[in-house]
């Protein structure tokens, strides 16, 4: 009766682990496939033809501040990226500077004008796109994971860089 119980208990805890272990791999691989598609799904916001035309002139205009820079921020805000969020998979969309990381447009007023030139997303977004692994983020009190693709004009010249917080839940 001992050895039977024992090579029964045996037996459940190897199928058990096995269970366990092929649910782990399932898990990843859902993980994975799901943060390569939100690459993908930024990538192909930073392509279109309104970034890649005419945002450089839109950088150029945020520094004088004017009324017209204003009406073009609500728009890029309005036109690409709410939209954009409504499809899902991100909490917020934001825009930065090349050449110090400052956050230009965002869909989170209380975070535009704040500096990532330090933050890893920022800085490998610059050069491909990155996805930075979780972190908690103080300013947000939770944990957060931002990828970054860099935006380029036609001739491959970086313009800025677009960045979205994961909606982790």
């Amino acid at each position: 009766g001992g050895v039977a119980y024992e090579n029964s208990r045996r037996a459940l805890v190897h199928q058990t682990m096995n269970h366990l272990i092929s649910t782990n791999a399932l898990k990843e691989a859902e993980l994975s496939r799901w943060i390569e598609d939100s690459k993908k799904d930024l990538r192909r916001l930073a392509n279109r033809p309104f970034f890649i035309d005419n945002f450089a002139t839109v950088l150029q205009g945020h520094a004088s501040g004017g009324r017209e820079h204003g009406i073009m921020h609500r728009q890029i805000i309005a036109d690409h990226l709410l939209p954009f969020l409504e499809t899902g998979g991100f909490l917020e969309l934001f825009i930065l500077r090349p050449e110090d990381g400052l956050v230009v447009v965002s869909t989170d007023p209380a975070q535009e004008g704040k500096y990532q030139e330090n933050q890893s997303y920022f800085l490998q977004g610059k050069k491909d796109t990155f996805a930075q692994n979780i972190i908690y983020s103080q300013s947000l009190e939770q944990p957060v994971m931002n990828l970054a693709t860099p935006i380029r004009d036609r001739q491959g010249r970086l313009i800025a860089v677009l960045a979205g917080r994961l909606d982790l839940a």
